[in-house]
């Protein structure tokens, strides 16, 4: 599973070249695939090379660092498919209040050498998590209580918030109480953590596959959201 879940990674990057999706927030989207694919080869690379040994707080930096960029990407995207202005204001500022726990909780570990010991920044995976299933819900309930939509299966927008749900749901008890577990039970949450990562790869794949949005047709969607 987890050689599948590294492959994995390319499929969306693959879709996208061959496709070449015109929806809203795909530029912000691409720098997401294409950085996950870049930090996840770094790291195998700096393994496979001994680096992680003898700089430990590498491997945990860069794992930190993804945390944030990753957030920044998916909720910059996530933003773009939430159509109620005060569900958009909510996202804003529970966004400016990650960003101010990971860059505090990323400066803490840093300065008191507790990267060193700690494979994951537990703290602002588990906010994360909790503000995309949150958020990714009310999308989900928008478009489904959206009178001009079909089959919300259809979209591009539905294939992404589930792609992001799976995942975070799929990871988000085990990167909280990983420290806790004995051995046996975190090598059961890793095949979890591959299924996950898996899935959200096929998803994103699948929302790419999906027709390109009519800029017309939005445009009415949202003037009968604005009248009713």
């Amino acid at each position: 599973l987890e050689q599948l879940s590294i492959y994995s990674i390319y499929l969306p990057l693959l879709i996208f070249i061959w496709k070449k999706p015109k929806q809203k927030s795909i530029g912000v989207f691409l720098i997401y695939l294409l950085y996950t694919v870049i930090n996840d080869n770094a790291l195998r690379y700096f393994d496979s090379a001994n680096i992680l040994l003898t700089h430990p707080k590498l491997e945990n930096i860069l794992l930190s660092l993804f945390t944030i960029i990753e957030y920044f990407c998916l909720a910059f995207t996530l933003n773009t498919f939430i159509r109620d202005k005060l569900y958009k204001r909510l996202l804003k500022i529970v966004s400016v209040f990650f960003y101010i726990v990971a860059i505090i909780n990323l400066y803490v570990n840093v300065t008191s050498g507790q990267l060193a010991t700690q494979k994951f920044d537990i703290i602002p995976i588990a906010t994360s998590a909790i503000i995309f299933l949150s958020f990714c819900i009310l999308a989900l309930f928008e478009e489904m209580q959206h009178p001009l939509i079909g089959f919300i299966y259809n979209t591009y927008k539905f294939w992404i918030i589930l792609g992001v749900m799976i995942y975070f749901a799929g990871t988000f008890f085990f990167f909280l109480y990983y420290t806790k577990m004995a051995r046996d039970l975190k090598e059961f949450f890793w095949n979890i953590n591959w299924i996950s990562i898996i899935l959200k790869n096929i998803f994103f794949s699948i929302a790419f596959l999906m027709p390109n949005e009519d800029p017309n047709r939005e445009y009415y969607q949202e003037e009968y959201s604005s009248e009713n």
